[in-house]
């Protein structure tokens, strides 16, 4: 049957202009909500369903002519509830709105029984003359239903009745003789041009004589009998119309309400076009190279490819896949990538490739915690029409990138409603970067309900991006080298990284791999290429990017042929340096972006903000545009950002310290392998142990930079890019030392700020600060972890909310340093060797209670969590409750007592017998004299404490 109608051109894929013929007609969620057509209907056909309660007030059966049906009405059964009837009705919907391709479904998946029925045979041959009668269809599609009508006869499957023969027959010559349009049917056309009638009156003579042609064929083939036979019927039956009248003019209001949707496939399929072609030319012009990314689960060496898992996860039951990594480890690729990958797939009657695929940039769009996919849709040239049809009718797959960049902390699932009744159906994969994560990071991303304070992590799933492995290196590398970007072969890019082990550590990033292929040839001829010895920081792959950015940019410019003005501008820019301009452009963006806008690395720019900080870098001087296209900025419309998020905190860190503008005055040290290695690259400095000198003059402009405007101890790819320039530059290293000692005298925020975030780059710059005299220095907030503080004197500092993790303090002297709110990192991990019911804090902090699954209560001090003393008990703890003054404990169990502790000695103060059933909470009173439990049993009992009565 599907060879048939591909054949015979039925397949609205195959046939041009047929899609401007008829207006968008969603039939899966059209037929969705009504019943099935019947009995063995499967595959395909799942989900288009039955028309026939929309059918009530369409043209019955009947309205072919009586005539014919009196003389079949004993062969055929016309019962209305068989599935013939109801396929019917549903193959009159696909018609109406020209959904022949559906209509080929449907026929192909009906139950042979059905099939085969006269009567439905009958009625499908009467539907595909009226497809070849109506001029609304181009003329391929109307030969189409006349070849089909002919394969019918001739083929055995269909064992047609000879009642459908002579009927099929009947239909052509009727064809045949149809040389004028009929009135009926073509009463649409008599408004159009002389062309347009002149045009179509040529098909419908076209179409007739193609029907006589196959009628001429068949009764060539047709035995004496069924030529006597048709003679005969055609004697009876000459002056019969075979077609029925136009059933729009008869379609109920329900199916008029259905053909006036508003068309959301047509910009659908403008819409995946669009985006496989913004794909198809990144991948042209080399600006996206992929390789299938590996991951692991939180806290798990087990490394997987992750496409699978995700694929998996498409057809599951789970609703949230949160998808972390490192900054440039390569996210924002794959969700490209798997956007692509969905719309080659998508198939709206398919139940997994049916959702849309929406790829969302997060800090983007507006308010994103609310009517993220209408924003989204409206951004792709949806109308409020169409969105209100996608939300009501559609599923997607929400792919939503950036979640750390667009300041949320908002659970983004549960704030816009999805998967509730009445909000958009989705599932939702979410990628944020590792290090913006916190401790209880799965409260915004599992799913919740509005009215449910807790998650569901039976609906979520995670991954981490693995770093690159030798293999995946490889395989970049094979799709990086072509003729048009580097000269270098697949075998040098290869041999150079093995000959540079410190290039190794760095390639495990995509977006850093990247940068060094592209470093590497114009370096090749640096004397550190040959020395194994000498390290390459990513800092400094970073700072060749720029160079080299710049650089093509100039010569791009140079080549457009400016005039006027423009040409003006970039000569003056070239007399002062077109490279030198550019970085301090590039700076200047940065840090206005990361003081105005902190965490968001979008600008958006509108006539309204000419006043504003904006005006400076957007605004419409011919200087500022040239330099805003040389730079790696990404600009569309109103809003600007650079093509990576590295880019800009590249730009924040130069904006603290800039080498080129320390030439003069510092020198370089070669770096050598440390005691303590850093997270990137290690090295010591004997400088750090050399007597200093009694002054360090304190650089005002490093606390007028960033590193004095706000903290950027979370910010940790600028800490690290620093961190890089202090193991290189002693002047740096001063400079960072003397606002840490200036912090001493003085109290401004500035200076705490500076001195917090200083003292963390050289923590992280492997810098000792063994035995020295930090007394007095005021550096809340500051990361000191893994740093080597042994012997130091911090007496008196300020170390409020300072981390510790893993931090050197051996003989390190704090006495009257203000420890408030220190960090140590990971808490104890507490072992009750007991399935845990409850727990919960004294209301002074000092201990912690959890109610067992063996009867027990145990009381833990939150100093050091020691275990202070277990409590006994019979049946299991399932509630307990502090007295306000930290002294009493209160426990309830499910054997239905209640009992009363000391939490000083542990010892067992009063039973409190009354319960029937389980003790389901408790609560202490504000005056601490009584407490009340509430039971299974059904009773709420107020307790005296102190006399144990109810």
């Amino acid at each position: 049957m599907g060879a048939v109608l591909r054949r015979t051109g039925l397949v609205v894929q195959g046939v041009s202009g047929l899609v401007s013929a008829v207006k968008a007609f969603d039939v899966v969620e059209f037929a969705g909500s009504l019943q099935s057509i019947g009995k063995g209907v499967s595959g395909a056909l799942d989900g288009i369903g039955a028309l026939t309660g929309m059918y009530k007030n369409v043209v019955d059966l009947v309205d072919s002519g009586q005539g014919f049906l009196e003389a079949l009405k004993e062969s055929f059964n016309f019962d209305k509830k068989s599935d013939w009837y109801r396929a019917l009705r549903d193959l009159d919907s696909l018609v109406q709105v020209g959904k022949f391709a559906d209509f080929e479904t449907l026929i192909r998946k009906l139950p042979p029984l059905c099939q085969r029925n006269p009567a439905f045979q009958w009625g499908l041959c009467q539907r595909l003359g009226e497809i070849a009668s109506n001029s609304t269809w181009n003329a391929e599609i109307r030969k189409g239903a006349i070849s089909f009508m002919g394969e019918m006869y001739g083929d055995a499957m269909w064992n047609q009745h000879v009642s459908v023969r002579l009927w099929t027959l009947h239909i052509l010559e009727s064809l045949a003789g149809n040389d004028e349009p009929s009135s009926d049917k073509t009463s649409s056309d008599k408004a159009s041009s002389d062309k347009a009638s002149s045009d179509k009156a040529s098909s419908d003579k076209d179409v007739a004589k193609y029907a006589q042609n196959q009628l001429e064929a068949l009764k060539a083939h047709s035995t004496p009998e069924t030529e006597t036979q048709f003679q005969a019927y055609e004697k009876d039956h000459q002056n019969m119309n075979p077609f029925r009248p136009d059933l729009k003019s008869k379609a109920s209001p329900l199916l008029t309400k259905y053909l006036n949707k508003p068309d959301i496939e047509g910009p659908l399929q403008r819409m995946k076009a669009t985006r496989l072609e913004v794909q198809k030319n990144q991948e042209k012009q080399g600006v996206e190279i992929y390789v299938s990314p590996k991951a692991r689960q939180a806290k798990s060496v087990e490394i997987f490819e992750l496409t699978p898992r995700v694929e998996k996860f498409l057809e599951n039951d789970k609703k949230v896949f949160l998808l972390l990594g490192e900054s440039g480890a390569g996210k924002s690729t794959f969700f490209k990538e798997l956007e692509v990958n969905l719309w080659n797939k998508y198939n709206k009657y398919d139940k997994f490739n049916g959702r849309i695929p929406l790829l969302i940039y997060l800090p983007a769009i507006d308010s994103p915690h609310n009517d993220l996919v209408g924003k989204q849709l409206g951004r792709m040239g949806f109308n409020d029409a169409q969105v209100k049809e996608l939300k009501d009718t559609r599923e997607f797959t929400l792919i939503c990138d950036g979640y750390d960049e667009s300041q949320q902390t908002r659970n983004l699932y549960t704030s816009n409603n999805l998967n509730v009744p009445g909000g958009w159906r989705a599932k939702m994969l979410i990628s944020c970067r590792t290090d913006s994560i916190g401790a209880d990071y799965k409260d915004i991303f599992q799913p919740t309900d509005r009215n449910d304070t807790g998650g569901k992590p039976e609906l979520f799933e995670e991954a981490t991006i693995a770093t690159f492995d030798d293999d995946q290196i490889q395989r970049y590398i094979e799709q990086y080298v072509k003729p048009e970007r580097t000269k270098w072969s697949v075998h040098k890019y290869s041999k150079a990284l093995k000959q540079i082990p410190s290039l190794r550590d760095l390639v495990k990033n995509p977006f850093l791999l990247k940068l060094t292929l592209e470093y590497l040839p114009a370096a090749a001829n640096s004397s550190w290429f040959s020395d194994s010895e000498i390290r390459i920081t990513s800092v400094e792959l970073y700072d060749n990017f720029i160079d080299q950015w710049l650089e093509r940019s100039k010569v791009n410019l140079m080549e457009m042929g400016l005039k006027g003005g423009t040409q003006d501008e970039f000569r003056n820019l070239g007399q002062s340096g077109f490279k030198k301009s550019g970085i301090t452009f590039l700076k200047d963006l940065a840090n206005a972006m990361y003081t105005n806008q902190p965490n968001n690395p979008i600008v958006t720019y509108t006539p309204k903000d000419t006043k504003s900080w904006k005006e400076e870098f957007f605004g419409s001087i011919a200087g500022k545009k040239l330099l805003r296209e040389a730079l790696p900025l990404i600009c569309s419309h109103t809003q600007s950002q650079f093509i990576h998020r590295s880019i800009l905190d590249y730009g924040v860190a130069l904006a603290i310290f800039d080498p080129e503008e320390n030439k003069e005055t510092e020198e370089e040290v070669t770096p050598t392998q440390a005691r303590r290695g850093s997270v990137v690259s290690t090295m010591s400095f004997e400088d750090f142990h050399k007597e200093k000198e009694e002054t360090i003059p304190l650089e005002q402009p490093l606390l007028d930079s960033p590193l004095g405007k706000r903290s950027i101890i979370a910010e940790l790819a600028v800490i690290q890019f620093l961190a890089e320039r202090a193991q290189k530059y002693p002047k740096f290293r001063e400079r960072l030392r003397a606002i840490i000692e200036c912090s001493k005298k003085k109290e401004e925020n500035n200076v705490r700020v500076a001195a917090a975030n200083a003292i963390t780059i050289l923590v992280r710059a492997s810098v000792d600060f063994n035995g020295e005299d930090l007394r007095g220095i005021n550096i809340p907030g500051a990361d000191l972890s893994f740093g080597v503080f042994d012997s130091t004197n911090l007496e008196g500092a300020d170390l409020r909310k300072v981390n510790l993790r893993n931090v050197w303090l051996r003989k390190a002297k704090l006495d009257g340093a203000n420890m408030q709110s220190v960090q140590f990192g990971e808490f104890p991990y507490l072992e009750p060797k007991s399935g845990v019911r409850c727990s919960t804090y004294s209301p002074d902090g000092k201990s912690y209670s959890v109610g067992l699954e063996n009867g027990n209560a145990k009381v833990y001090e939150t100093e050091t969590w020691k275990k202070r003393d277990t409590l006994p008990g019979t049946g299991k703890v399932n509630c307990l409750a502090y007295s306000g003054k930290s002294d009493r404990i209160v426990t309830g169990s499910t054997d239905g007592t209640v009992r009363l502790w000391d939490v000083e000695n542990g010892g067992r103060i009063c039973d409190f017998i009354g319960h029937t059933g389980k003790v389901a909470c408790i609560a202490y009173a504000p005056k601490e004299e009584r407490f009340v439990t509430g039971g299974q049993d059904g009773s709420v009992r107020l307790w005296d404490a102190a006399t144990g009565k109810i």
